[in-house]
């Protein structure tokens, strides 16, 4: 007989749309921007030049009024 392994898998695989740390847009960038007033980090560097102001947040869909760079 085998051993099964049983888990949840997070470890292994990101948990949320587009990981912790992969842009939510492309999926391929790391998260670099952030949405303002809001404040959601959730885009690359590529895909924070294509979101205007006035533009609704990828997350949350408020108005962004200014994009931030966060450095971590």
């Amino acid at each position: 007989m085998s051993a099964v392994k049983l888990g949840t898998g997070k470890e292994e695989v990101e948990s949320t749309i587009g990981g912790q740390t992969s842009c939510i847009v492309c999926f391929r960038g790391d998260k670099s921007h952030a949405a303002v007033p809001c404040g959601h980090l959730c885009v690359c560097e590529a895909c924070a030049e294509r979101i205007q102001i006035g533009d609704p947040c990828p997350v949350c869909r408020k108005e962004v009024a200014a994009k931030l760079r966060v450095y971590l």
